[in-house]
C-alpha cells in the first residue's frame, strides 16, 4: 500500500503541474482556477476511495487423475513462514510527519477559535449578510494583524482593532462574507488536511498556495463586481499591504502575488466566463479518469463480476474468530464454489504462496533447472533452524525458506518478471521498489479467485510454459495422496495477520483447485492449511 500511495503522488503531482500551467498560460479566471484545484482535491481523495476491479475466471481443459480418499495435514514442523514489511522505515517517517502536521493544524485551529475577541454590531455588516444570504458574526481583536474568517458551522469574521474608513470596512465585509458564501473555510480545511497527509510532496504545498491565491482573487472579483469600484478597492488593498494587514497576510507580503491581485482587479472580466467551461468539463473528465487509475490497484476493496453459475457455500463454522474466504473450482462440472464472495475478489499480499510463481519463473529463465536447484545459505541469522544449510527446490518449498526464493527472484531480470506477471495475470502485477520482499505484505497483491485461477493455469499449463518446468514445480509442492499445496503467512510488524493455503486435490473422477485465505490476529498458513483440508474432506471428498 505504501508503494501505491507513493505512485499515486506521481499522478497527483503531474496534474498539479498541468493545472498550474493551464492557469498561467491560458489566463484562466480565479473562479475556474479555484474549481480546478477543488477537482484536484478529489483526485487526492481517490487514493483512499475503494476501487472497482474486474477479473473473470477462465475454464481449463483436461485433468490429471490420482486417487485420494481424504487429506491430512503434514507435520507442523514442515510449515514455517515469515513475511516482513520492508517499507517500515518509510511508513514511520511518513507517520511522524503526519502526526506532527496534525498537531500543528489542530493547535492553529484551537488558537483561532479561542483567541480573545469582542463581538461588535454593525448595521452595514448585517445588511450585507442579509444581501449575500450569509449568517455570520462580527468580532474585533487586538491579537491579529489582518481580517480573519473562520467557522464552518458558525461563521465568524474577525477584524484587527484599528480605525477603518467606511469604504474600507464595506470592502472588507464583502470580501470576508464571500469567503463564507463560497464555502472557502471547508475547502481550506480539506486542503490543510491533504497538505498534512501529503506533507512530503512539494507540489501539494505549491497547490495549497495557488488555491489560496485563486480563492483570494475570486473574492476580489466578487468585491469588484459587488461594489463596482475597482480603483477604490485596489487602493484599499495597497493600504492594507503597507500595514501588512491584508485579507490574507501572506499574499500582501509577496509583491508578485499582490501585483497579480491588483492586475486581476483591473482586468475587465466577468465571473461568468463561458468560454472556459469546456476546459473545466474536460479537466473534470481527465481527473476522474486519473482517479480511477490512482485507486485501480489499491487493494482496498476489489469487487468483480463473479462467473456465471458459481455456487455460494456456507462455511461459517470453519474459520472461528477469523475472517475467511474459500474458492474452489471443480473440473468435473466446470463450476466455482465460493464462500464469502466479497473477500474472494479482494486483493491482498500473496506472501509465501508466491514462491510457486518464483520457482516456475526461475525454471523458465534457467536460473535453476530440474536437475540443478540446490543453494547454500548465506552467512546471516535466520528466524528458523530449518532455513540453515543447503536446500533444493523441494526442501526450500517445504520449509518455506525465504532466502532461497529471494535469491532465485534476484537472478530473474525485471523484464522477465514483468512478462511472467503479465502472462499469468498474477493479481495487480505490481512489484514496486522493494525487489527483495514485494510479495511479503507489500506491493504485489492477488485475490483468492485469482489464486485459484493461477494454480489451475499452472496445473493445466495454460500459460504455455515448458512442461518440465511445470512438473518440477508441481513435484515441489506435492504433499502426497494427490494433494498439492503451498501455504503463506502475512506478518506485519511482528504480528501474524494473514494465512493462505493454495492448492490442488487430485481425485479419481475430478480435480479440485482451491484457495483459502483467512485474516485476523494470529492467522497463519498452518491454520489456513488445516482449515482448507477440513473443508475439502467434509464438503467435497465423498
Amino acid at each position: 500500500m505504501i508503494y501505491h500511495f507513493l505512485m499515486s503522488n506521481v499522478i497527483i503531482s503531474f496534474f498539479i503541474i498541468l493545472i498550474a500551467l493551464l492557469r498561467h498560460f491560458m489566463h484562466i479566471p480565479p473562479k475556474y482556477g479555484r474549481l480546478m484545484w477543488i477537482m484536484c482535491l478529489f483526485l487526492m481523495a481517490a487514493v483512499f476511495i475503494p476501487h472497482i476491479d474486474i477479473s473473470l475466471p477462465t475454464s481449463a481443459g483436461i485433468s490429471r487423475h490420482m486417487t485420494a480418499s481424504g487429506f491430512v495435514a503434514a507435520p507442523s514442523g514442515s510449515e514455517l513462514y515469515v513475511s516482513s514489511y520492508s517499507l517500515d522505515f518509510v511508513y514511520y517517517i511518513w507517520l511522524i510527519g503526519v502526526f506532527a502536521g496534525f498537531i500543528l493544524l489542530f493547535s492553529a485551529v484551537l488558537m483561532l477559535i479561542f483567541m480573545p475577541k469582542t463581538p461588535v454590531k454593525s448595521d452595514v455588516f448585517e445588511a450585507l449578510c442579509a444581501k449575500l444570504d450569509v449568517k455570520a458574526s462580527l468580532f474585533i481583536s487586538s491579537n491579529i494583524g489582518s481580517p480573519v474568517s473562520f467557522g464552518i458551522l458558525s461563521p465568524k469574521v474577525v477584524l484587527p482593532e484599528r480605525d477603518y474608513s467606511a469604504e474600507a470596512l464595506e470592502f472588507i465585509y464583502i470580501h470576508e462574507l464571500y469567503h463564507h458564501k463560497n464555502r472557502d473555510m471547508f475547502i481550506n480545511l480539506i486542503m490543510n488536511i491533504m497538505s498534512v497527509i501529503f506533507w512530503f510532496n512539494p507540489f501539494v504545498h505549491i497547490m495549497s498556495g495557488l488555491l489560496r491565491l485563486d480563492t483570494e482573487m475570486y473574492c476580489d472579483d466578487c468585491v469588484r463586481l459587488e461594489s463596482g469600484d475597482s480603483i477604490a478597492y485596489g487602493r484599499t488593498l495597497l493600504r492594507m499591504a503597507e500595514h501588512r494587514q491584508g485579507f490574507m497576510t501572506e499574499h500582501f507580503s509577496d509583491r508578485a502575488k499582490l501585483k497579480r491581485r491588483l492586475e486581476a482587479i483591473s482586468e475587465p472580466r466577468s465571473n461568468d466566463c463561458k468560454k472556459y467551461r469546456p476546459l473545466l468539463f474536460f479537466t473534470a473528465f481527465v481527473i476522474f479518469c486519473a482517479g480511477i487509475s490512482i485507486n485501480a490497484h489499491g487493494g482496498v476493496i476489489s469487487r468483480v463480476s463473479l462467473p456465471a453459475g458459481c455456487e455460494n457455500i456456507e462455511l461459517d463454522g470453519y474459520f472461528g474468530d477469523k475472517k475467511g474466504c474459500f474458492v474452489l473450482f471443480d473440473s468435473s462440472d466446470k463450476n466455482y464454489y465460493i464462500y464469502n464472495a466479497a473477500e474472494a475478489v479482494r486483493r491482498s499480499s500473496p506472501d509465501s504462496t508466491y514462491k510457486i510463481a518464483i520457482a516456475l519463473n526461475a525454471l523458465e529463465n534457467n536460473v535453476i533447472s530440474a536437475e540443478s536447484n540446490t543453494l547454500g545459505s548465506h552467512e546471516e541469522e535466520y528466524p528458523f533452524p530449518e532455513w540453515y544449510g543447503r536446500h533444493d527446490l523441494s526442501s526450500a518449498m517445504l520449509n518455506s525458506v525465504n532466502w532461497y526464493f529471494q535469491t532465485l527472484d534476484a537472478n530473474i531480470s525485471d523484464r522477465a518478471r514483468r512478462n511472467f506477471l503479465n502472462n499469468t495475470s498474477y493479481g495487480n502485477r505490481i512489484t514496486g521498489w522493494s525487489k527483495k520482499s514485494y510479495w511479503l505484505e507489500n506491493s504485489l497483491e492477488i485475490s483468492p479467485l485469482e489464486q485459484t485461477n493461477f494454480i489451475k493455469g499452472v496445473y493445466y499449463n495454460s500459460f504455455d510454459f515448458d512442461e518440465n518446468s511445470v512438473n518440477t514445480v508441481l513435484n515441489a509442492i506435492n504433499l502426497g495422496d494427490g494433494l498439492y499445496g503451498k501455504t503463506g503467512t502475512g506478518n506485519v510488524r511482528g504480528k501474524n495477520i494473514r494465512g493462505w493455503f493454495v492448492g490442488i486435490a487430485e481425485l479419481s473422477d475430478r480435480t479440485l483447485f482451491f484457495a483459502l485465505e483467512m485474516t485476523g490476529e494470529g492467522a497463519d498458513g498452518i491454520t489456513a492449511r488445516s482449515t482448507a483440508l477440513n473443508i475439502l474432506n467434509d464438503k467435497f471428498i465423498k
